[in-house]
């Protein structure tokens, strides 16, 4: 070992001086050890042999002189291994020390260098052969093994690791290299077989890591899906929920057709899936399994229904279901299977919801559940024909106006597409346009009731319905002409007789057109065959009502409007009865204050009933007009107060517009007249601009002008209704 000198020249110049010395003499032994170390750390072996070898004459001491011939033979053994130096070194070495373990070791690797393996061999051998461990020999077999991998002797290579685990049945090294070799040559058993070796040298992760590897190449590599099956069971022994040896065991099973093994792995594995179509999938084959194969019906459906549904439903499990229930005739199930099938987006999704719909109107009668059936189809596809006509018809008859209309109209642009050829396709248009018209007219919309009902009326002329609604449109529109050719239509395909009210009424209408077109006799005998055939009915009672007023008879006017009072179920009739014999009683009879208690009870009779009509406006007109009365008659009696309140109460109970805005404001203004002048005249100035006819007579004209009354007398007087 090397001691350096003691420093005695001083702090820095002494040691520098000491250096220069050792570095001047070559044969100090100091700088020597420098120079090999620095050989050493560049890795220049040949030129460090060289330097121990001429260092080692100088050594004075045996210690040294072994050390030096250490490092020698390491240098030899390990970096100069193909030199002949070493090869000679070691050859004298030996045939001093025939049985020294670290020789013969050093002299295989020297040969081995050296390309001679036969002699590698042969050392290893004697070393192989001394008396020592059995880890030492597997080490010295691992290294003749080491040595025929290198000549590419596989056979040789194979058998000293062999006889490395005969001396050492753990060694890794050994059963590494013997698996690298089979898998090298393909030998798909015998890397199983060192798998098993090493799997039964670990434990835990590893272990079964090793295990699964093992089942993989049966099922993989070899193709023995049987012993595969077995091995992954192993797994599954040692990792209850191993995902990978489930997963293959879920395959495995339903390819060998083992049904109880398939539904016990698979519903373990279920649990281990995230909701997607691979679980939805795997819940489906399980159904399929248990009502095919094991025929547990009651299990299959319970798969079959978690199958398809969820956030990934099987389309193919809902379908499966489906026929399950409609084997059992249960049309609820069958039903819920289609909807569920129409929730996956596809081509099949009309299909499904119209299987559905079928089921509900033929087997189980309900139509309301068909219509929330047939929405979905339209969510679908909005121009579903069927759809759209059972819908409106629906919607109709539940009396949903505005949803029936919006679904009628939707209907109609398909009218081009119509088959009118076929006769059962006529009636049902004719029907669809009536229908739809009716709604029209509760929605306050005559003229296109009017258009359809014509339409309905030219595929069947004969359709009474059609025609007995299209008729009072044209009578309320005043189109004389068109409404006595809709009645005299119905006399003729009624044949004057048949229903009695119908005939009455048809009577009746004909004879009011026929008044409204001069042809007062012919009206009259009209009125008088309908009261023969039915005595109290309305319209002619009304017809009367004007024959009397014409002839001003009054007291049969009045019998004849207390008949329409008492008997009438139409509140625009009664409260027109009302009007009628307030103005006969104040304008004909002179009986203001009997006159303004009809106007009152037209009034009370409209506040009452105006929610439970079909068409309010034309209640809230004749309101307006009572109102208008009783302001006029309040104006002649100089009750300014009840005369404003009348009139501004009319304006606001007009909700569809007001209909006699020039009369209100007048009376307005002249109720005001003595109280608010401003308000007056700017109500008189409202008036005028409403009426170009008032504006003229109003013209110049002070509210104190007695003309202002009787020109808004004139007016309300001259308007029955």
């Amino acid at each position: 070992a090397y001691h350096p000198r003691r420093d005695t020249g001083g702090p820095r110049g002494g040691c520098r001086e000491a250096a220069a010395e050792l570095l001047a003499d070559e044969k100090d032994l100091a700088s020597r050890v420098w120079l090999e170390a620095a050989l050493e750390q560049s890795e220049q072996w040949q030129s460090l042999y060289d330097a121990i070898q001429a260092r080692l004459v100088d050594l004075k001491t045996e210690e040294q002189k072994d050390l030096g011939q250490g490092k020698l033979r390491w240098l030899l053994a390990e970096k100069l291994q193909g030199t002949d130096a070493a090869w000679e070194a070691y050859t004298q070495l030996h045939e001093e020390y025939p049985e020294d373990r670290g020789i013969l070791e050093a002299l295989a690797r020297i040969a081995g260098a050296r390309g001679d393996v036969q002699l590698a061999l042969q050392y290893l051998n004697g070393l192989a052969s001394l008396g020592q461990e059995g880890s030492e020999k597997a080490r010295v077999y691992r290294s003749m093994a080491e040595v025929h991998q290198h000549n590419d002797d596989s056979d040789g290579a194979r058998q000293a690791w062999l006889n490395a685990l005969e001396h050492e049945p753990e060694d890794r090294e050994a059963l590494a290299g013997l698996r690298s070799l089979a898998e090298s040559e393909k030998d798909h058993k015998a890397v199983v077989g060192v798998l098993a070796r090493e799997a039964a040298l670990v434990a835990g992760d590893e272990q079964i890591g090793l295990y699964a590897r093992i089942a993989r190449i049966w099922e993989f590599d070899i193709g023995d899906t049987a012993v595969a099956s077995e091995a992954w069971r192993k797994v599954l022994e040692m990792d209850t929920e191993n995902d990978e040896a489930l997963g293959r065991l879920v395959e495995l099973t339903e390819a060998q057709e083992d049904w109880a093994s398939f539904v016990l792995h698979s519903e373990v594995r279920i649990n281990q899936l995230d909701e997607t179509s691979d679980r939805s999938d795997l819940l489906h084959r399980i159904g399929v399994v248990y009502l095919e194969k094991l025929r547990d019906d009651e299990k299959a459906m319970g798969c079959l229904e978690r199958a398809s549904s969820g956030a990934f439903p099987s389309l193919e499990a809902g379908r499966r279901l489906e026929k399950v229930y409609r084997t059992k005739k249960n049309w609820d199930k069958v039903v819920d299977c289609l909807k569920k099938q129409a929730l996956i987006e596809g081509d099949h999704q009309i299909g499904a919801l119209e299987q559905a719909v079928k089921i509900q109107i033929n087997r189980l009668d309900d139509r309301t559940e068909a219509a929330d059936t047939y929405e979905s189809i339209l969510a679908v596809n909005p121009e579903h024909a069927d759809a759209l006509g059972f819908l409106s018809e629906f919607r109709f008859q539940a009396k949903e106006i505005e949803a029936a209309v919006e679904l009628f109209a939707r209907r109609e642009t398909h009218a081009s597409s119509w088959d009118m050829d076929d006769f059962d396709v006529q009636i049902e248009a004719s029907l669809f346009y009536y229908h739809y018209a009716l709604s029209l007219i509760q929605l306050d919309r005559p003229d296109d009731a009017k258009e359809r009902l014509n339409k309905a009326l030219d595929l069947n002329p004969s359709h009474l319905p059609s025609l007995q609604t299209v008729g009072p449109l044209y009578i309320e529109s005043r189109d004389w002409k068109k409404a006595e050719g809709v009645y005299r239509n119905l006399l003729k395909y009624t044949g004057g007789a048949g229903d009695g009210e119908l005939l009455a009424e048809t009577y009746a209408c004909l004879g009011r057109i026929e008044w409204a077109l001069d042809k007062k006799d012919k009206a009259r005998q009209r009125f008088n065959k309908a009261l023969a055939v039915q005595e109290n009915n309305i319209t002619a009672l009304m017809g009367m009502g004007d024959v009397y007023y014409e002839e001003e008879d009054w007291s049969k006017l009045l019998n004849a409007y207390n008949s329409v009072i008492r008997f009438a179920h139409n509140p625009k009739s009664v409260i027109e009865a009302y009007l009628v014999k307030g103005h006969v009683l104040d304008v004909k009879m002179g009986l203001p204050d009997k006159a303004a208690q009809h106007y009152q009870k037209a009034k009370h009779y409209q506040e009452t009933l105006s929610g439970e009509v079909k068409r309010p406006g034309q209640l809230e007109r004749l309101a307006e007009l009572a109102l208008l009365k009783l302001s006029e008659l309040a104006l002649r009696e100089k009750k300014a107060d009840s005369a404003k309140a009348f009139a501004e109460k009319a304006m606001h109970v007009a909700q569809s517009g007001v209909s006699f805005g020039p009369e209100l404001h007048l009376a307005l203004a002249l109720s005001l007249a003595s109280s608010d002048s401003n308000a007056a005249k700017e109500a008189l100035t409202q008036a005028g601009s409403l009426d170009p006819d008032l504006q003229k007579s109003i013209k110049g004209k002070s509210l104190e002008d007695e003309a202002l009354l009787t020109e808004l007398q004139l007016r309300v007087q001259s308007n029955l209704l």
